[in-house]
């Protein structure tokens, strides 16, 4: 049974896309498929133990948490699963970490490597979803105030986010590093995060034509502005978004894929991008 990280990231349409995953759940098992969003991960779900930051990891949670996931894998694939699909925004880190460190996801080699031995012995692949960097901590920092997490920043904050020159290839240059073994699909959130069937075929084709097509609202890709770049602090994060997108559209790394249009998807049912299999870790 393969394995496919979607990895969100945060601000991308992924509510949308978990939502429909969840409301065609039965369909989509028809087809092989298992799926585990936020509702079976978090609080006491699957990566219980896995969760939090990983300076408070608690090695004993996270063996048991290990050997529960191994567990359920083997009794999935008994079942006649062929694919479980991991949908959790919060795999790469926090928004609240974002914005404490002034980064992009920093840490995101601790996060998925504390994951990887959970994950041996399956073939196994991951996708991403980018956003434009001004409109991304703009929508993540508006997400925190509304619901009290943080307030507005100060002015220094936001010329210390627009100063670290992170982009999504480092992001995405530390996710391979963390899990070796794994195909990469990204694809920008701008033209997929209305359509979750179109997410699912990147993600597994195969299983695509079981998705049901939800109720075309994004859920969480906008917000209001609570972030307000000055005009040079807006064009050193698109400098940054340039030099991903150039990256991206240069190649990469071999097993990265880039899908900038939704028409450039599989086709339902055709065969998915998966790692090379053995031990990610």
């Amino acid at each position: 049974m393969k394995i496919v990280l979607h990895l969100g990231a945060h601000r991308t349409g992924t509510t949308t896309f978990q939502r429909a995953l969840a409301a065609s759940r039965a369909p989509l098992a028809e087809a092989g498929l298992e799926v585990w969003t936020p509702a079976e991960l978090r609080r006491g779900g699957w990566l219980s133990g896995l969760d939090g930051h990983p300076r408070d990891a608690e090695p004993a949670a996270a063996a048991r948490a290990t050997e529960a996931i191994r567990a359920e894998r083997a009794r999935l694939e008994a079942a006649g699963r062929t694919c479980l699909l991991i949908s959790e925004e919060n795999l790469p880190g926090t928004m609240r970490a974002n914005l404490r460190t002034r980064s992009l996801y920093p840490d995101v080699t601790a996060w998925l490597s504390r994951l990887a031995p959970a994950l041996e012995g399956a073939p196994l692949s991951l996708g991403l979803a980018i956003r434009p960097l001004e409109s991304y901590w703009a929508s993540a920092i508006a997400s925190l105030v509304a619901r009290n997490v943080t307030a507005p920043p100060e002015a220094k904050v936001l010329a210390a986010i627009a100063a670290s020159r992170r982009g999504w290839r480092h992001v995405i240059g530390e996710a391979a590093t963390a899990l070796p073994g794994a195909a990469i699909t990204v694809w920008p959130s701008e033209p997929f995060a209305a359509s979750p069937a179109d997410q699912l075929r990147l993600l597994v084709p195969e299983a695509a034509g079981a998705l049901g097509a939800g109720d075309g609202a994004v859920h969480n890709a906008g917000a209001a502005q609570e972030a307000r770049f000055t005009p040079d602090q807006a064009a050193l994060l698109r400098a940054v978004d340039e030099a991903d997108l150039s990256w991206l559209r240069g190649g990469a790394e071999a097993r990265v894929r880039f899908v900038e249009r939704p028409e450039d998807c599989p086709a339902p049912g055709g065969g998915a991008q998966t790692g090379q299999g053995g031990d990610p870790a």
